[in-house]
């Protein structure tokens, strides 16, 4: 599946996104994608914690994939954006999503 097969609905908190769609290779997921800046202005320090996690809804049980980061940095960085991705379906194909502070 090539991501830009791929289309997305926003749903509560998340977003459902089916690749495939037209094929017989539907697939349909649930993203939870979670960013928290902090920053310390008396040390010129700045942080984001990162949750990005997939839930698989073509299988039951239920499969999961998840990542968790945090990005540290000394001063005021201009961060123009960061790229994550999370592998699913058994690391043959990635869930990638850019997010701009």
């Amino acid at each position: 599946m090539k991501p830009s097969a791929c289309q997305f609905t926003s749903m509560g908190r998340g977003l459902v996104v089916w690749c495939g769609k037209g094929t017989k290779m539907l697939r349909e997921f649930r993203v939870h994608f979670l960013v928290q800046e902090y920053n310390n202005p008396s040390k010129e320090k700045k942080a984001y914690q990162v949750l990005y996690w997939v839930t698989d809804r073509n299988s039951e049980p239920r499969k999961f994939d998840s990542m968790s980061q945090w990005l540290q940095f000394n001063g005021k960085p201009e961060v123009e954006f960061f790229n994550f991705s999370v592998g699913v379906e058994n690391d043959y194909c990635i869930l990638e999503l850019e997010y701009r502070p």
